[in-house]
């Protein structure tokens, strides 16, 4: 009880700090914020309607519903479009810390983790922007229903993780980093906790069946039109330098 006592109080604070003047503050509208929300008009209006396709900057449609959704609810201006990033951030801090919670079992441990990402300036900043933090409320919980679903066995858990991770994936660019994440963390398991892996192999394909569902037709799409999809990676890859 304290420690749910303890969560409401960070997450009032965390609000407060995401909430306040959210239309005129930060006071500078970047130039990808603002195409965001241009691009979320388009959908808000009837003008666009097709969701499995490529949108601005080509990301995935799927990544503007959540500015397309905090437009529609709470008003097509600034503080409808920066409303979504506000509450993506509040979503991402009480994953975190329902995360950590699960994963090591020590609620003080995952309080003060989310205390103290609570009041870090750039998370402050990027959940008062719109874009850039959308994919991490998608992926942490996706992320702790994963753990969830080994630990427990659950296979609601990991199916529901899937769908998750698939449209956290689909989210801004940096969300697609979690793939790299999922991978290097399941060759771990397989390698030092196998324990964790072996037999929750229906659970594992509803994982997998869940993603598929979850990017629906759009993975025919963009297996069509991968060199899209890749664009800007290719851009900013260590790999791939430009001139």
């Amino acid at each position: 009880m304290v420690a749910l006592l303890a969560l409401g109080v960070i997450m009032v604070g965390a609000a407060w700090l995401r909430l306040t003047h959210l239309d005129t503050l930060p006071a500078d509208l970047h130039g990808d914020m603002a195409s965001y929300g241009l691009q979320a008009r388009e959908y808000l209006s009837g003008r666009e309607w097709r969701i499995f396709r490529e949108g601005w900057a080509n990301i995935p449609a799927v990544g503007y519903f959540p500015s397309i959704a905090s437009m529609a609810l709470f008003g097509d201006n600034l503080l409808g479009l920066n409303m979504g990033a506000a509450l993506g951030g509040l979503l991402s801090l009480l994953g975190f810390c329902l995360l950590l919670w699960r994963l090591f079992g020590r609620p003080g441990l995952a309080l003060l983790a989310t205390a103290i990402l609570a009041i870090t300036i750039p998370h402050i900043h990027f959940s008062r922007i719109a874009a850039y933090i959308d994919p991490w409320p998608w992926s942490l919980w996706a992320a702790l229903f994963l753990v969830d679903g080994l630990l427990a066995r659950r296979t609601f858990s990991l199916a529901l993780a899937g769908v998750l991770l698939a449209l956290g994936g689909q989210m801004y660019y940096a969300g697609r980093v979690v793939f790299l994440i999922l991978a290097v963390s399941v060759a771990y398991l397989w390698l030092f906790h196998r324990a964790w892996l072996t037999g929750r192999g229906r659970g594992l394909l509803l994982f997998a069946l869940g993603f598929l569902v979850a990017v629906g037709p759009a993975a025919v799409y963009f297996a069509r039109h991968f060199d899209i999809l890749m664009e800007r990676s290719r851009v900013v890859f260590c790999s791939t330098p430009t001139s």
